[in-house]
């Protein structure tokens, strides 16, 4: 699994037994290879904490090509990243405020 992921056997054995935080999308990877869901591999998360934040930061997750969008993401030096945001946050807003806006026949909302 190590070699599969992209690191050493020591490091793999530590996020094993908790000794190093895994990344998120280490664990994307991983439940990609073991072709299973996130939560199957963590479990409940029951910290005492209200979980409502975490379900809904993660809930988009589940759309199509989420995953992967977020592994390029992650790939990608810092620079480019706020890019990529800035790029798909404006794109989302031009959506939102086009189908905001009565229909206009010679306007096509994508």
């Amino acid at each position: 699994m190590a070699k599969n992921i992209g690191v050493s056997q020591p490091v793999y054995e530590d996020y094993e037994h908790g000794y190093k935080p895994i990344s998120f999308s280490q664990l994307v990877n991983i439940a990609d290879i073991c072709d299973c869901r996130i939560g199957d591999l963590i479990g409940e998360i029951d910290d005492g904490r209200d979980q409502t934040s975490f379900r809904q930061d993660t809930r988009y997750l589940r759309i199509a090509g989420a995953a992967q969008l977020l592994g390029a993401y992650s790939a990608a030096p810092p620079a480019l990243r706020k890019a990529i945001l800035r790029l798909v946050v404006a794109l989302a807003n031009e959506r939102r405020e086009r189908l905001s806006r009565p229909a206009d026949p010679d306007v096509h909302a994508w």
